[in-house]
């Protein structure tokens, strides 16, 4: 396996963006960094999203049944979008 230098090249102010390069080798030490980690923080991850995904799908769900005859349905689509960041955040 080719090895990949993931030292800075330059430092970076808020006015100028990042290199390309830069920000690859960023995203490649982020991926190193989480295929490093133990299998059980993995196992844990895993159910910790399959839970919040879960639980986003049941609370649009009781969102829709409790108005759909009580709002028109651009509000219900809006409410049900808002669900995720409001409930589960």
């Amino acid at each position: 396996m080719k090895q990949i230098d993931l030292k800075p090249t330059k430092s970076h102010s808020l006015e100028q963006p990042k290199e390309p390069y830069d920000i690859m080798k960023e995203q490649i030490e982020a991926g190193l960094k989480e295929h490093r980690r133990s299998n059980m923080g993995l196992f844990l991850s895993s159910i910790s999203a399959g839970l919040e995904v879960g639980f986003s799908i049941l609370a649009i769900g009781i969102i829709y049944t409790l108005f759909k005859a009580e709002v028109s349905p651009s509000k219900l689509y809006l409410m049900m979008a808002m669900v995720y960041c409001i409930v589960l955040k």
